[in-house]
């Protein structure tokens, strides 16, 4: 029977190479069953879903190979057949499919430098998904791609797959031989002929390094390497240099690489004259003091690229960020290069809208009245710069970039995105010494208290001769007016070495004002405090070694101590 069913199927893809489907859409093979065998997790519905069959309809020859297409494609199956059995009234189509193993485990053996989250978060293998021997290599392939990043070219990847009783589940065991990092020996540079090779060199990550720097390869600077060689060659006035090709090698027997770069340098130039065309907001000599080089000197790419970006922020100054500058330049004497500086001034912007985004928790409030830059001002790059050093300063943000929009009459919208920042801290702990013997703390710090800048945070000290309780609380803001309101209240009974019994009761007032002159950055404080100071249950030995002795004999059974704005006075009782 299997070999009449395996005998239709070949006959209709034969017949589909020989007839036309116009032809062949005659003939009795009509469907008049579906099956499927073999299939344990997957459903029956799943798989005639996915295949080319229906029923009732007539057989084409290319939905066999079209089902096996789709099929496969699934990504579940090791082996898929398509029996075909004649029937009197048709053809009953029966799909037979071998399941893949599911993955129960993913483990990692031998891997010291690149830990086991890592990988699994490289590879993407998600524990109950279907495991196949391609999955498995191709992995590995990113195992080592992963390896090479890091430099360890020589490392060697191995699996173990274990199956279940059944073979339907598999633990997949990744077994890592790192080996050693390939250290770079040599840069070889070919093709200079002007610059000294080590003046280039120096300047790479990957090379053979001092005795406290590694020489160890770093895949990921090697691009980067190959960036900082051009640039340090046009640093020098070579503008047209470019690196030709470049390669490595390894020596595995001694774990060593060697670099190879080849490149053009061209001709050195050298600054000339310097104009400026069509400014009229500021006068050519501002202008020229701002430019970062002199005219003789050899091109510098870094210091031509820092006097444009110094003009651009002149112009932000006052407003003008669409201002356009044309470096126009020209060479003569084949190494002298000429700069014109066509200016498009163009017209200030002001700024439209202020919005904050991104504050979770943080009120808008809090960031907004740290901002220098308003709505209705001409924009200002100085102030933006200001405003995003002021929000970073209330140390709630990780991050705060400033984003302009531009609109179309010219003006901007200003849009602060912010990146909340865990703020709230607990501590808690225990120490020991002599005299207070054990003590515990507990602490709690909330500087940004219900998202409205504010700082609230008490401590607790406990043990068997030291107690404190202390709570304070800050308003930057009091009143929605930058004046700052703190109050710090606390209270400490702690017993000296058996002797007497000090407690102490208090708090301060705080007011902060920021000043306008010399400028905002200034605050002024003052604060009040009120202390009461108790001492009591002195010992029968420091009553007679502390006995004053006068007309009369004072012996001081309790000591109360006021302190208010600096002012003490001593209460005792006689006896």
């Amino acid at each position: 029977m299997r070999e009449k069913r395996a005998g239709i199927a070949l006959y209709l893809i034969l017949l589909s190479s020989l007839l036309p489907f116009s032809v062949f859409s005659q003939s009795d093979y009509k469907i008049t069953e579906i099956l499927v065998e073999g299939n344990n997790r997957v459903t029956t519905t799943l798989i005639i879903g996915v295949s080319a069959f229906d029923k009732g309809s007539v057989l084409n020859p290319g939905d066999i190979a079209e089902s096996i297409r789709r099929l496969y494609k699934l990504g579940i199956f090791s082996d898929i057949q398509i029996d075909v059995q004649e029937e009197t009234d048709g053809v009953k189509v029966i799909i037979v499919v071998k399941e893949l193993p599911r993955l129960t485990g993913l483990n990692f053996s031998g891997n010291k430098e690149i830990s086991s989250k890592d990988l699994i978060s490289e590879l993407g293998l998600g524990v109950g998904g279907y495991i196949s021997p391609h999955l498995i290599q191709k992995k590995k392939n990113q195992i080592l791609d992963k390896y090479s990043e890091k430099g360890y070219f020589r490392a060697e990847v191995s699996f173990e797959l274990v199956y279940s009783a059944d073979s339907s589940d598999a633990n997949l065991t990744y077994i890592i031989n790192e080996k050693s990092k390939v250290k770079v020996e040599k840069v070889v540079l070919t093709g200079n002929q002007q610059v000294e090779a080590n003046d280039i060199i120096k300047v790479m990550r990957n090379r053979k390094r001092g005795f406290l720097k590694t020489s160890d390869f770093a895949q990921d600077k090697y691009e980067e390497d190959k960036e900082k060689v051009i640039e340090e060659y046009k640093k020098k006035g070579y503008l047209d240099a470019f690196l030709i090709s470049d390669s490595l090698t390894i020596d595995s027997i001694r774990n060593r690489m060697t670099v190879y770069f080849e490149v053009y340098e061209g001709p050195r130039y050298f600054f000339g004259e310097v104009k400026f065309q069509d400014n009229e907001k500021f006068p050519s000599e501002l202008l020229a003091s701002k430019i970062k080089y002199e005219p003789g000197e050899i091109f510098d790419n870094e210091k031509y690229e820092e006097s444009i970006y110094e003009l651009y922020t002149l112009y932000q100054e006052i407003g003008h960020l669409h201002v356009q500058i044309l470096d126009e330049r020209t060479t003569r004497a084949d190494s002298i290069i000429d700069v014109n500086y066509k200016i498009n001034e163009g017209l200030p912007s002001k700024i439209n809208m202020v919005r904050i985004v991104g504050n979770t928790k943080t009120k808008e409030k809090v960031v907004r009245r740290e901002l220098s830059s308003l709505p209705g001002q001409t924009f200002n790059r100085s102030l933006l710069i200001r405003s995003v050093r002021d929000v970073m300063a209330l140390n709630f943000f990780n991050n705060v970039v400033p984003v302009p929009i531009d609109l179309p009459n010219g003006d901007v919208d200003l849009e602060f995105e912010v990146e909340e920042k865990q703020t709230g801290q607990i501590s808690a702990g225990a120490g020991y010494n002599s005299q207070d013997k054990v003590v515990g703390t507990l602490g709690m710090s909330i500087p940004n208290f219900r998202g409205n800048g504010q700082n609230l945070s008490f401590n607790i000290e406990f043990g068997n001769n030291r107690n404190t309780f202390q709570v304070s609380f800050t308003e930057p803001w009091m009143f929605g007016r930058p004046t700052l309101f703190g109050t710090d209240v606390y209270t400490t009974r702690r017993r000296w070495f058996g002797d007497y019994i000090e407690a102490r009761q208090g708090g301060s007032l705080k007011i902060g004002k920021r000043l306008r002159w010399p400028d905002n950055y200034f605050r002024v404080f003052a604060t009040y405090r009120l202390e009461r100071n108790k001492f009591s249950e002195f010992s029968d030995a420091y009553i007679l070694s502390n006995t004053l002795k006068r007309s009369d004999i004072y012996l001081y059974d309790t000591i109360e101590t006021d302190t208010t704005n600096g002012v003490i006075t001593l209460d005792t009782v006689s006896h």
